[in-house]
């Protein structure tokens, strides 16, 4: 299991004991508007999701602030060969959406990927119409495409040199801490 701690933040591999958790912060109204897919995610589809990561060798984790379970991160679809993978995030208690943790949580799995996977560009799909998640992978250094997935989600992408050089310096100036 994977344990990363960067920024004020623990970004700990999703185990079987945490898939109840997931499944239900998943399925709650303020996570699921901002789906792609809405359909409730019964215990067995989570068994049979979780059971397929690990064969596809995704990697999700929690996001722990304070010592509190407070999210969900990942990088999905890690494509070595194209140096790229997908990245996601939602947050489980909405008292942390609106703070740094979601910022810092990101930039953590970001230095993991490009450092670490050896990754050169992560990509998002985002729903047009989530004015706040396309505001908050713009502020992460994200770029638009005109590249549209599944008829309402644009792929944006997040490119290694634009992280270490443009977004990562600020943002952890920002959160006082040292890139």
């Amino acid at each position: 299991m994977i344990s990363l701690q960067r920024y004020g933040i623990i970004l700990r591999q999703i185990g079987p004991d945490d898939l109840e958790k997931v499944r239900l912060w998943r399925n709650g109204p303020d996570v699921v508007k901002y789906m792609a897919y809405r359909d409730e995610i019964t215990p067995q589809m989570q068994q049979r999701w979780f059971q397929g990561l690990c064969k596809r060798g995704d990697l999700y984790f929690l996001i722990c602030d304070a010592g509190k379970d407070v999210g969900v991160i990942n990088l999905k679809d890690i494509d070595r060969q194209k140096q790229e993978a997908e990245g996601g995030i939602f947050m489980g208690a909405e008292e942390f959406c609106n703070s740094l943790t979601p910022f810092r949580a990101s930039l953590c799995l970001a230095d993991f990927g490009f450092e670490v996977l050896g990754l050169q560009r992560i990509r998002a799909h985002i729903l047009d119409g989530n004015r706040r998640a396309i505001r908050y992978n713009t502020l992460l250094g994200y770029k638009p495409t005109q590249i549209i997935v599944d008829q309402s989600n644009r792929r944006y992408y997040l490119e290694r040199a634009d992280h270490y050089h443009h977004v990562l310096p600020r943002l952890a100036k920002v959160m006082g801490y040292q890139p």
